[in-house]
């Protein structure tokens, strides 16, 4: 637990590094050059200084195939996935190119357990990389006792399972899989004996938002603890509850007072919501490397190249550097330096826009926000 939090105060540290330099002296550079020689110089010199990777963890997607049909998914099928003797190679690459400075594995699907080698994978990726975190993202219907000990002897720190509501038939509703509540609940409570670190993963979208007390209430019943991530819109949807989503993402950060604290602290280290690229790598089931999962930007694949030379060479790639820039629209707003323009995956999905704000804010604001009162205001909860 202390090597854990070292690690995690070394990471946040880096980050603030990098955020000083680049604000006070990068900044300065930039613009004393001539317009074509600053963007040159700026994509220089972000990636090179990105590249002294303080990125904390790797989101590695193992297949596609899910056995529930949720909504709201983000997971493209695909007929392909790395195998087993690929996911190996990548971890002895991953050891070697990285440093050893990953903090976190997480390994996500589809349905991760619905892989025959999971625990191989995870067993070997433990040994490899022994990394503080492995977290499994899961709906749970496979697990009942004997894999969640399984799970945990093979090297898995804390399972993330799916729960969509306190209330069986709208869970399953939303899944399209009658029962599945039930399995969920059973996960979680499997999980738990094993002494698995466990949460439930609710997603903010207009079928739990207005129950997220009552969700908590019955998740802190079972023994197991939350985390949520608002609803990521793809496919050009259209936003119906704007003010809804907006309370609850501000009801999230303020759920307890220990949490609150936390959520400002972190806000104030990492300055900036969104940690695509910087704090997090996405892999997905076919070795395509993305900024995060939710963004169909393709860095480069691990089949073909190694993660550490695909990041290297990603100021190449015109529309990463519009991911990691902030939007002009936002530059004069009063909690830019926390924000810096929210998620624009949203955005990007529905129209390949990269230079707007977060759909989901109503900003940008020319009021000073006391801290206190930022979950009224930030677009998106991490």
């Amino acid at each position: 637990m202390f090597f854990k939090k070292i690690q995690k105060i070394y990471g946040r540290t880096c980050a603030r590094i990098f955020d000083y330099i680049f604000k006070k002296f990068v900044y300065k550079i930039i613009y004393s050059r001539s317009k074509l020689s600053r963007i040159r110089f700026i994509k220089w010199a972000a990636f090179k200084f990105l590249s002294i990777q303080y990125r904390r963890s790797v989101k590695l997607h193992i297949n596609s195939e899910c056995n529930l049909r949720c909504k709201h998914c983000y997971s493209k099928k695909k007929n392909t996935a790395l195998s087993k003797s690929e996911l190996f190679h990548f971890f002895d690459q991953l050891k070697n190119s990285m440093d050893g400075k990953i903090i976190r594995l997480d390994i996500l699907g589809g349905e991760p357990l619905l892989r025959d080698d999971f625990i191989e994978i995870i067993r070997y990726a433990k040994t490899k990389l022994n990394p503080p975190e492995i977290q499994v993202y899961t709906n749970g219907t496979l697990i009942n006792f004997d894999k969640a000990l399984e799970m945990k002897n093979a090297g898995v720190n804390s399972a993330i399972i799916s729960l969509h509501s306190h209330i069986n038939h709208k869970h399953d509703l939303i899944t399209g899989v009658e029962g599945s509540w039930e399995k969920t609940v059973s996960a979680i409570k499997a999980c738990l004996k094993a002494g698995l670190e466990t949460y439930a993963f609710i997603i903010l979208f207009p079928d739990t938002v207005d129950f997220l007390p009552e969700i908590e209430a019955f998740v802190n019943g079972l023994g197991a603890k939350t985390t949520y991530l608002s609803y990521i819109m793809v496919n050009g949807e259209n936003q119906s509850c704007f003010g809804n989503l907006q309370r609850a993402r501000d009801w999230v950060i303020n759920k307890s007072e220990k949490h609150k604290t936390k959520t400002l602290l972190d806000l104030k280290l990492k300055k900036r919501i969104c940690t695509a690229f910087i704090n997090t790598i996405s892999i997905d089931c076919d070795g395509i490397v993305k900024p995060c999962p939710f963004v169909d930007l393709n860095l480069g694949n691990i089949k073909e190249n190694r993660l550490k030379d695909i990041l290297n060479k990603s100021f190449y790639n015109e529309k990463l550097v519009k991911l990691l820039e902030t939007p002009e629209e936002c530059k004069k707003c009063s909690i830019v330096d926390i924000c810096g323009g929210g998620c624009k995956a949203s955005r990007y999905s529905a129209c390949d826009d990269l230079s707007s704000k977060d759909g989901n804010c109503a900003g940008p604001f020319d009021f000073p926000i006391d801290p206190k009162d930022i979950g009224k205001y930030l677009p998106y909860v991490y």
